[in-house]
């Protein structure tokens, strides 16, 4: 999967609203802040789109709002206390609104110098084995957007 075509598929989500691209420069901040490398994938969500939302599913990353940024919302995920500690080496990339996260995980690369996405559960206990949702983000990306347009078709007819 190519970044170019997930990034392109996700604007034809309505409604879709992104806080805008973000430069070089703050993306190399926000990665040095969280101590993690981000994918090539993200880097390229980041710089054309920010964050924001298609539809329903809220797109973490940066130069959005409080609740979408990437540095915020890894970091408080990372001071939380409790049975299921928020690793270090994960990312934040999409909330499901109860408490559990889609994350890239940067324990796990690939070959195609991009990271694992997985599902981190915020009961899931301590040593928790994240469930590995897509081999890297433009697939998941891809996968988000289809999930989103199923979704929404499926309420139309609902």
């Amino acid at each position: 999967m190519r970044i170019e075509d997930a990034l392109r598929e996700l604007v034809t989500v309505r409604p879709h609203a992104f806080s805008g691209g973000v430069d070089r420069p703050a993306i190399e901040a926000a990665s040095t802040a969280l101590g993690v490398p981000f994918p090539s994938g993200y880097i390229q969500f980041l710089a054309r789109y920010g964050a924001g939302h298609v539809s329903f599913q809220e797109l973490i990353g940066l130069g959005g709002a409080l609740h979408l940024d990437v540095v915020n919302v890894t970091r408080d995920l990372r001071e939380r206390k409790g049975s299921s500690l928020f690793p270090n080496n994960l990312i934040a990339v999409l909330g499901d609104g109860g408490g559990n996260y889609e994350c890239i995980d940067t324990a796990q690369p690939t070959p195609s110098d991009e990271f694992r996405i997985v599902r981190w559960l915020h009961d899931g206990g301590a040593e928790q084995e994240c469930e590995v949702l897509a081999d890297s983000y433009p697939e998941w990306l891809w996968d988000t957007v289809q999930f989103v347009k199923t979704t929404d078709a499926g309420n139309e007819r609902g």
